[in-house]
């Protein structure tokens, strides 16, 4: 059982806190940005045990996939690709309700934006340019994490 704090769970107090001010790190520099993912959490219709949602998460590749080809012709693999998290949405099914839709801020240099696959373009990932919410690679997994809990 999770210990409670005035009625809110760790989690919520965590939220509500993060929903004021949270401090992301790009480039090694410091960068404040403004935080929406619940801005009151209690009030929210989140989805409750045993409710389904759907998740969606789109890569962007952070290392090519390099190989050799052989004398006799074949691909040897030497150093395989690596994909990082760029995009993580829930939606409630019961109501179609957007619970989360964070684009992620890389921790490195993104190679290729999968453009194709993922919808996602360089602009998006840029805390300068994006119009999209960007939050970091933690901040998106504590986010699941708090909706599995539930």
């Amino acid at each position: 059982m999770t210990k409670s704090y005035n009625g809110f769970s760790k989690y919520q107090l965590f939220f509500r806190y993060m929903a004021i001010f949270h401090e992301c790190i790009v480039s090694n520099c410091s960068l404040f940005c403004s935080f929406s993912f619940i801005e009151d959490i209690p009030n929210r219709n989140l989805p409750q045990q045993g409710h389904l949602v759907a998740i969606d998460a789109e890569f962007v590749c952070v290392q090519q996939e390099e190989s050799l080809i052989t004398s006799s012709g074949s691909k040897e693999m030497t150093c395989e690709a690596r994909n990082a998290l760029a995009r993580l949405s829930i939606v409630k099914c019961q109501s179609n309700e957007v619970i989360v839709d964070n684009y992620i801020l890389p921790r490195e240099p993104v190679v290729d934006y999968l453009t194709r696959f993922s919808g996602i373009h360089q602009g998006d990932l840029d805390p300068n340019t994006s119009p999209h919410h960007l939050v970091t690679q933690q901040e998106a997994y504590l986010k699941v994490r708090f909706l599995m809990e539930k």
